[in-house]
């Protein structure tokens, strides 16, 4: 078994082989919780080739990373011609809808015709159940690859997931947990077939924390795992779920490529101006600006309100609280003296500063006051020098999984948004310090945190 990159003969990494044994289990599935850099896409491929996948589809929600994957498998030989397809969660939607489709015309049909010897001789039947057959046909793979489960696993995926026929399924996460872990139940069901037990209401009280919920159906709510090792342990045992730790055990890799990783708390105060409002904001969920008042419409909106009012100095914009731009916050300013230190810095650290945030406005209205020095954006479409720059402000979701190299740009990551670790949101917060930290991180690199003083 042996792999080929542009004609040259790949060595696996122990972890790589210990997956393709692992994949000889009988199961219909494998999931690899690899760290990022360590070969997760060519230890897919290994395994594509011991199943002698000829048609593999890859899945991502993000088109950046397929073109990735199209680049990686268009170099890679496994020895035999395969085909490949490279598609986003969003296809499959709307293959679910169009196959849905044609199965109630076809069911309204079958009603009006009424005798099942007479379904053939009619036209527009033959036309439509020739038209669901290709489409279905479409949908038949030797191996099916989902690549960032944790943002491939809600509820419309799993059901759509069901209508690709495929002998293997791989699953690749660095970090799978979503919804504090309820996202493993879809997970046993999509990779394995077999989630234990079977009903999801008596799984998540088999495994989960829960506490009472009068809102929900089940009026109960999933808090965490009630012992996330045993549960892993148990399923690697039942199925095939190839965890993080065993994988750094296997290779033995040195934390952090063998560089440090300091993290260091900023204390930063919120605009003397919004102390009050923030405090009524979060009492009365209505806030006050400039004589006139916004109502918050729901936890989103209320996270996005609350982030304004310790990052900036707002205004109105009816119907919308705004940034202002004309005015620097304690937040910006804080920043403004990081930047100025690494543009000014001729000896220290060997990388410039990423300045990473969650509000797209608050990126914008940041690059707007500081721009000049080699510093450039990232805030979405809105792109400046954001791949030359020594300096660069950008929000948490333009650089999160997919973009690769700021670790050999960066020293410095400056978080105006941090998790804490029983956040559900924290398995997020560490792909973002991934981009210059971890498994690829080229050099010694410090992590600055704020944390807003709300006196």
């Amino acid at each position: 078994m042996t792999l080929y990159l542009n004609g040259e003969e790949i060595k696996l990494r122990e972890w790589q082989k210990a997956s393709v044994v692992r994949s000889r289990r009988p199961v219909q599935g494998i999931f690899l919780e690899a760290l990022g850099g360590r070969g997760k896409t060519i230890g897919a491929l290994a395994i594509c080739q011991e199943k002698k996948a000829k048609r593999v589809l890859v899945m991502n929600d993000k088109t950046v990373i397929l073109d990735g994957w199209r680049s990686d498998c268009e170099n890679i030989d496994l020895g035999y011609p395969v085909y490949y397809e490279f598609r986003t969660d969003k296809w499959l939607r709307f293959k679910a809808e169009a196959i849905n489709e044609l199965k109630g015309k076809l069911s309204t049909l079958r009603k009006k015709i009424g005798v099942h010897k007479l379904y053939r001789k009619n036209k527009e039947y033959v036309e439509l159940f020739n038209a669901l057959k290709e489409m279905e046909q479409e949908l038949v793979f030797d191996v099916l690859i989902i690549d960032e489960w944790q943002n491939m696993c809600s509820s419309i995926n799993s059901r759509n997931y069901k209508l690709i026929k495929r002998d293997y399924t791989i699953g690749l996460s660095a970090t799978p947990i979503r919804q504090k872990g309820e996202n493993f139940y879809p997970l046993e069901k999509v990779f394995f077939n077999s989630p234990e037990p079977s009903s999801r209401n008596e799984w998540r009280v088999r495994w989960g924390k829960l506490r009472y919920d009068d809102y929900s159906a089940t009026k109960t709510k999933w808090e965490d795992f009630m012992d996330y090792e045993a549960y892993i342990e148990q399923l690697d045992n039942r199925c095939n779920f190839m965890c993080g730790e065993e994988i750094e055990f296997i290779e033995q890799a040195e934390e952090n490529n063998g560089f440090a990783k300091e993290n260091y708390p900023y204390r930063v105060k919120i605009p003397k101006n919004n102390l009050e409002k923030l405090k009524s904001f979060r009492t009365y969920n209505v806030l006050e600006v400039e004589g006139k008042y916004i109502m918050g419409k729901g936890s989103m909106s209320n996270k996005h309100i609350e982030r304004y009012l310790k990052q900036a100095e707002i205004k109105y914009d009816f119907p919308k609280v705004m940034v202002d731009p004309t005015k620097t916050s304690p937040v910006m300013e804080c920043v403004k003296g990081l930047l100025e230190r690494s543009f000014n810095r001729s000896i220290g650290l060997v990388g410039g500063v990423l300045v990473a945030c969650e509000s797209k406005q608050v990126a914008i209205a940041m690059y707007e006051l500081f721009k000049g020095n080699s510093l450039g954006l990232w805030a979405g479409k809105k792109q400046i020098d954001n791949l030359t720059c020594a300096n660069l402000i950008a929000t948490t979701k333009s650089i999160r999984e997919g973009v690769d190299k700021l670790q050999y740009r960066f020293d410095t990551l400056v978080v105006l948004d941090p998790k804490p670790r029983d956040s559900g949101e924290y398995n997020d917060y560490r792909q973002l310090q991934w981009r210059i930290s971890g498994a690829r991180q080229q050099h010694n690199v410090n992590i600055i945190e704020f944390i807003y003083v709300e006196e």
